[in-house]
């Protein structure tokens, strides 16, 4: 059987040895690639590597295929892709940037991307420390020789090089998991050290009832300390965890390896026997989101506050499609990122920046803009404040803003303005609108001798020309009036509430810090805590619910009537719209399904008597009976009675093989028979060959002894 399989291997080098040559793409997700570089700054001497080593392909942006780096210190994510041999760099906004263009010829000008205004001097092979051979070119670039190397990058600059005015960059060495292909004279030393990576955590964590399994995904990590969010820690690679009471737990790893000096850290949100009452509307990764802002279902804008050039989409099919709005670009200097936005109606809104201020000498720009035709196109309201903060609107055609100067208002959906004074000559903070003529501000606050902080809350009752009823409170912001007498408000032990106007305030304690809250009445309304765990309480905070326990940046939070509300939230990349559904009943862990002795709370089926956690668990059946995570799998041998057992198959990072008791070499080989891994056992314990930086593909394990004959099995790496 070895000589069969030996024959296999052949086969398939011969075959490879007639492939075609390797390309642009093959050079980039190279196993193991690393193009470390070096970069100081001339004026201040600090210098600090620009590594990066290529981790997967994955597909971005509506079916775009990349090729993920990751900087070897920081950790940040690096997208490029390959167009026949054009390289580019891939936007969080999907948008690309060219990096280089290797079918350039000598004599050639390049337009566009991170080598703008260069001229291509010279082309040329160059052989690399593992014998191939590589196309250098020489290029002109502001007034720099620069030099870049097919499939390693700039010999300046790394992947993508820094303008070569600022910074002096040199390219240290790049390798694979192979071998060097580039060292610069007298570096290997240097070469070590940044080739050093940080530990990329990737972690999937599903409770299932009270259990708690965790796979573990992660590169570069050697060392795991795990905190489970209830007081007890771990320090397995992947562990299994059973909670003793339900409830929304915070689980935290660090992780170190061998050559990273520092430690990376990892959280997430675990609900135990807690229900999720959120449904996606929609999400969407195409863009970074900063805001989100919804009339009603049939009009709805997000906005993207990247660095002087923000974008806002609107969307008329609930999230569907989304079109890029025109906004009108300053006369001068740079448009700043949108604070706020408001409709009156269907037509009319009003938009709010934190806008840059522009030179000396230059035409002032406005942080307040309107639009008068649903959103499609906004223009700015001459002689406004160049910073515009919160909007409140009214129900005919009010609308009010705060400003860097002062407080200012339009009584006709934004065509006209006025700036109104301060009667009582404090700051504003922000002012809400209840009803009719009545406002309620908030005005600057302050701390006294004994640190305890003041906010002065005033109103008006003729749309805020004038003010009255200042009254100094302490310790309470945020507040949120129903009506001219009923608030309610966030305090540092939970909330408050006031049926006097503001006069006095009644703490309502909680267990938990409230950052964020929304009601639709005194009694029916949803808190967001500082981890980002959303409550729901329909009896007027007598009680509260858990109704999202996840790993979610929150945007916003807005109630929508006594049983609706909608948040928006970024997870993973993804931006989401969520609706809340009245359905808070939470699973049922403590019930015993199957009778087994085990309630659904730490069974993993509690459907099947035969699953449980002290089940026996049978090889090779696709089930697993103990509720390790994972079926065991037999492996086919020569010899039956010296079967091996290898698991988990497919096998994400370490793969278990357990020899029985007997000696063995054992063998990893790619379909192409190369091998990858190779040892001798002694056959005591159980064997783990770290998969974690395999390809996802399949791979043959080869296990052989004297006395055992051969095993051979197929192994899928996710």
């Amino acid at each position: 059987m070895k000589l069969q399989y030996q024959a296999l291997f052949l086969l398939l080098f011969c075959f490879a040895g007639h492939s075609s040559a390797q390309t642009l793409s093959d050079y980039l997700s190279a196993p193991g690639l690393q193009v470390n570089c070096q970069r100081a700054h001339y004026l201040s001497g600090h210098s600090f590597s620009t590594g990066y080593s290529f981790l997967k392909k994955e597909t971005r942006c509506e079916g775009m295929e990349v090729l993920v780096f990751i900087h070897n210190n920081y950790g940040d994510l690096v997208y490029l892709q390959v167009e026949q041999q054009r390289l580019y760099l891939i936007q969080s906004d999907c948008s690309r940037i060219l990096v280089f263009d290797y079918g350039l010829q000598p004599g050639d000008q390049i337009d566009e991307g991170v080598y703008a205004q260069a001229e291509v001097l010279a082309k040329y092979p160059v052989t690399l420390l593992n014998g191939e051979e590589r196309i250098r070119f020489d290029l002109n670039w502001r007034g720099h020789r620069v030099s870049r190397v097919e499939g390693i990058g700039d010999l300046n600059g790394s992947l993508f090089p820094y303008d070569p005015g600022h910074y002096l960059e040199e390219l240290i060495c790049a390798k694979t998991e192979d071998g060097l292909l580039w060292l610069k004279e007298g570096e290997s030393v240097l070469c070590e050290t940044l080739s050093c990576v940080g530990p990329v955590l990737d972690f999937e964590v599903n409770a299932n009832g009270r259990y708690l399994n965790i796979e573990n995904n992660s590169l570069y990590a050697s060392d795991f300390e795990w905190q489970f969010g209830d007081g007890q820690g771990g320090a397995e690679r992947a562990p299994r965890y059973l909670y003793e009471e339900p409830g929304c737990y915070t689980l935290s790893v660090k992780a170190t390896n061998h050559c990273y000096e520092g430690e990376r850290i990892w959280k997430t949100k675990v609900p135990v026997c807690i229900g999720d009452s959120w449904e996606t509307d929609f999400s969407t990764d195409f863009l970074r989101i900063n805001g989100y802002h919804r009339f009603d279902d049939e009009l709805e804008f997000i906005y993207d506050n990247s660095p002087w050039a923000p974008k806002l989409y609107r969307t008329t099919d609930g999230g569907v499609t989304w079109s890029l709005v025109l906004i009108e670009e300053p006369v001068e200097g740079y448009r700043g990122k949108i604070k706020d936005l408001e409709m009156m109606d269907d037509t009319h809104g009003v938009l709010t920046c934190v806008s840059e201020a522009p030179p000396f000498g230059e035409h002032p720009i406005s942080g307040v803009l309107v639009t008068h035709d649903g959103g499609l196109t906004w223009e700015e309201v001459e002689g406004l404040p160049v910073w515009g903060y919160v909007i409140e609107i009214g129900s005919e055609g009010e609308v009010w803003v705060t400003t860097s100067d002062g407080f200012y208002r339009s009584l006709d959906y934004g065509f006209n303005w006025e700036r109104l004074s301060s009667a009582s000559g404090f700051s504003f903070l922000g002012v809400q609108y209840v009803h009719d003529s009545l406002l309620v501000r908030s005005n600057y606050h302050q701390a006294d001798e004994d640190g305890n902080e003041f906010r002065y809350l005033s109103k008006s009752y003729n749309k805020g020309l004038t003010w009255e009823d200042t009254v100094a409170v302490s310790n309470v912001s945020g507040w949120y009036f129903f009506d001219a007498l009923s608030a309610l408000a966030l305090h540092p032990e939970g909330m408050a509430s006031t049926d006097d106007g503001g006069a006095s305030w009644t703490v309502i304690p909680l267990d938990f810090t409230v950052e964020e809250f929304t009601f639709f009445n005194r009694e029916t309304g949803w808190l967001k805590d500082q981890s980002g765990i959303v409550y729901y309480t329909s009896d007027g905070l007598q009680t509260v619910q858990v109704t999202l326990c996840n790993k979610e940046s929150i945007y916003s939070l807005e109630a929508i009537s006594d049983s609706e509300a909608i948040l928006t939230s970024r997870i993973q990349g993804h931006f989401h719209k969520k609706s809340f559904e009245l359905n808070l009943e939470p699973p049922d862990c403590n019930t015993d399904n199957d009778r087994d002795g085990y309630p659904a709370g730490i069974d993993c089926d509690d459907s099947n008597p035969q699953v449980n956690p002290d089940a026996q668990e049978i090889p090779n059946n696709a089930m697993d009976e103990d509720c390790d995570g994972s079926d065991t799998k037999l492996t086919a041998c020569a010899d039956p009675a010296v079967a091996i057992t290898v698991y988990p198959n497919p096998v994400e990072n370490q793969l278990r093989v357990d020899l029985r008791h007997q000696p063995a070499s054992i063998a990893l080989y790619d379909m192409l028979g190369r091998e990858l891994q190779a040892g001798n056992y002694d056959g005591k314990g159980i064997v783990e060959l770290d998969c974690t930086r395999l390809q996802s593909g399949v791979y043959l394990l080869m296990v052989s002894g004297e006395d055992r004959g051969d095993c051979v099995a197929k192994v899928v790496k996710r």
